[in-house]
């Protein structure tokens, strides 16, 4: 079912899904049961599970987002440490 987005700055999705993000799942799950069958190897449909679930996207926002964000937020943003005259340490942003 396709849902077109109320606010047309949204992008248009499919199942909570982008329509890109759920072109590379579904050749990711083709790819994953075809080494099922083929190998008998399982690792590609727990990839392409995971990426299901980062790639789920709700109120325009996905787990994929989040970890992004805090990666650079832990990565990049500056973070200095005081003490107080007690000597305990204190985290200023």
């Amino acid at each position: 079912m396709y849902y077109y987005p109320r606010n047309l700055s949204q992008r248009p999705q499919i199942w909570h899904y982008s329509i890109p993000a759920l072109l590379i799942l579904s050749l990711l799950a083709l790819l994953s049961v075809a080494a099922l069958v083929r190998f008998g190897e399982a690792l590609p449909a727990a990839v392409s599970g995971v990426l299901a679930v980062l790639l789920f996207r709700h109120e325009g926002r996905c787990p994929a987002d989040f970890l992004r964000l805090c990666a650079v937020y832990l990565l990049f943003s500056r973070q200095t440490f005081s003490k107080d005259a007690d000597g305990e340490r204190n985290a200023n942003e």
